[in-house]
């Protein structure tokens, strides 16, 4: 099933910024039950073997060096081998079990994938390895994945494909002409998007509905937010002694999940802009959290 999908059903539409709430979270109720149901929301981190391959296909085209190009594997795919200390607790180790420690499990990827060279950006390692295009696909030399690559391009840097361990979308860049020729493709969902493009996006109307359901819950304690995907329940309990709300919520959604109190403590003065923006925007990524997708904020 396509994002345009859903997002004819919730006559919404896909746009450059929309994340997967954007199409499946509409904003007044719909007659018709979700086509979808949780956990058979988007893959995280990846692309589907069959749009891969689509993607292949297409890129393959647009180099020189199909037969020579570098992929970067991302650590919160899970590869660290398994250390276990002294006194018996484990710790997840990339590359330098603790002294005292010995690995217990075997590793992931081939061990002589530890030696080789890694790229560090952000909070993220990633193995770095070489191979021809197709390996996006199929996956690290001598150790078959499901999942493809984080980062990859040709040696000789025609295009650039990444796709972020948490995102639920990858990226695409190059020439205008690569870049029509994917949007044309109808065997691949693409929008366009401009090199400033944001990965955090939450609608106005769930800011707005979470600022006036946070007002609610600061004057009389509780107050719930209903969606076209479920409620949450919120609760505000101020502490003027050291001027501090803590709020708490539950959340329930009507594909069957829901999840246990979550709670936050935001200091400053209630009346303050930026302390109500702060419990808005906590809020809103449970509002979000119905739809089965995190962290939008």
């Amino acid at each position: 099933m396509r994002w345009h999908e859903i997002a004819a059903w919730s006559g919404t539409e896909v746009a450059p910024l929309s994340q997967f709430h954007s199409v499946a979270l509409p904003e007044h109720p719909v007659d018709t039950s979700p086509p979808w149901r949780y956990p058979h929301g988007p893959r995280q981190g990846t692309l589907t073997p069959a749009d891969s391959g689509n993607l292949i296909d297409i890129l393959r085209t647009y180099t020189a060096t199909p037969e020579s190009c570098w992929f970067c594997l991302g650590s919160m795919y899970g590869y660290e081998p398994v250390v276990v200390l002294a006194d018996g607790m484990r710790r997840y180790d990339l590359m330098n079990p603790p002294e005292g420690g010995r690995l217990v499990v075997e590793t992931p990827m081939p061990k002589e994938a530890y030696a080789r060279s890694k790229l560090q950006l952000s909070n993220t390692t990633y193995l770095l390895y070489r191979g021809p295009i197709a390996t996006a696909l199929t996956g690290y030399p001598g150790r078959p994945l499901n999942k493809t690559a984080n980062l990859w391009w040709p040696e000789d840097r025609a295009w650039c494909v990444g796709t972020h361990p948490e995102l639920l979308w990858t990226y695409v860049a190059g020439s205008e002409e690569l870049v029509s020729r994917l949007v044309a493709e109808s065997a691949l969902e693409v929008v366009q998007v401009t090199e400033d493009a944001t990965v955090t996006y939450v609608e106005p109307w769930i800011l707005e509905r979470a600022g006036e359901v946070v007002d609610e819950a600061l004057e009389y304690g509780d107050a719930a937010l209903s969606t076209s995907m479920g409620t949450v329940d919120v609760s505000a309990r101020r502490d003027r002694e050291s001027q501090s709300t803590r709020l708490e919520v539950d959340w329930h959604s009507i594909l069957g999940f829901g999840g246990d109190r979550e709670g936050r403590t935001v200091r400053g003065a209630d009346g303050s802009p930026n302390v109500r923006e702060e419990m808005a925007a906590f809020v809103s990524r449970w509002v979000v959290a119905l739809v089965g997708e995190w962290d939008p904020c």
